[in-house]
């Protein structure tokens, strides 16, 4: 099945949005690939025991619904609590939260012979948790 314009899927605390969502069913009908194409496409849950949404975005998602496995392809990036990771290709796992990042791009040289820094590198930034004042 081919859903076209600004399309919205929501499955529990899972929402994801882009143009074009394309479904892949397996031979007992149930739905075994969800893939969201958008500029950008977007991800966001709600994980186990979280107040904090977790939110994923790239021009290209497949969502494989059976294994709650999300890939990330082209200007990919994952929000996590204090996380932000940014990559060419994220491989994100709903339930445990775990995320795997690579970039396909090589790093290429400028007219001066310096590379250019967001060329072949995945980028994380970790945000410090603000430390809990004890109570007297």
């Amino acid at each position: 099945s081919i859903y076209r314009g600004d399309v919205i899927v929501v499955q529990g605390s899972i929402r994801m949005t882009g143009d074009i969502m394309t479904v892949y069913f397996d031979d007992n009908g149930d739905i075994e690939l969800v893939v969201m194409e958008g500029k950008p496409a977007s991800y966001k849950q709600l994980p186990d025991n979280s107040e904090v949404y977790d939110e994923a975005y790239a021009l290209r998602m497949e969502y494989y619904a059976l294994k709650n496995y999300v890939i990330l392809i082209d200007e990919a990036l994952v929000i996590q609590e204090g996380l932000r990771m940014t990559g060419d290709r994220i491989e994100y796992d709903t339930v445990t939260n775990k995320a795997k990042a690579e970039t396909t791009k090589k790093p290429e040289k400028t007219g001066d012979g310096t590379v250019k820094e967001e060329d072949g590198r995945v980028k994380i930034i970790i945000k410090k948790k603000k430390l809990q004042q004890e109570q007297p």
